[in-house]
């Protein structure tokens, strides 16, 4: 389980643009958030910050918009902040970027009840 909070991440941008999300990841639940997942299955098993780029009506733009890495193990009730960086969309208009946890080919925490967390932007 994870709690999520935007610590900082536009609300406007430019087509194309290059834009940075920093977000506050806390460990909710009972077990430890790998950093690295199992070398020999795709870094199987390891805990990133992905998220999902939606349209304001809800249609998927990009499922795997973007994933940070977490800097180390996080215990459970340990929280560290992460850096998601991304490309806006090319076409103007309003758009919801909505962050989760997830374990690498595994599933993605929101699956399992955690919540996510959904962030507008506006491209003009």
């Amino acid at each position: 389980m994870a709690s999520l909070a935007l610590v900082e991440g536009p609300a406007r941008c430019r087509a194309a643009e290059e834009l940075t999300f920093r977000l506050r990841a806390e460990n909710t639940g009972l077990a430890r958030w790998p950093a690295r997942g199992e070398p020999a299955a795709d870094d199987r098993g390891a805990v990133h910050l992905g998220s999902h780029l939606l349209r304001d009506d809800e249609d998927e733009v990009a499922w795997d918009y973007a994933r940070a890495r977490l800097p180390r193990d996080i215990e459970p009730g340990e929280a560290v902040e992460l850096a998601v960086m991304v490309r806006a969309p090319e076409r103007p208009g309003r758009y919801v970027v909505e962050f989760d946890m997830l374990a690498e080919h595994v599933s993605w925490f929101e699956d399992f009840g955690s919540g996510t967390l959904r962030h507008e932007i506006v491209v003009e």
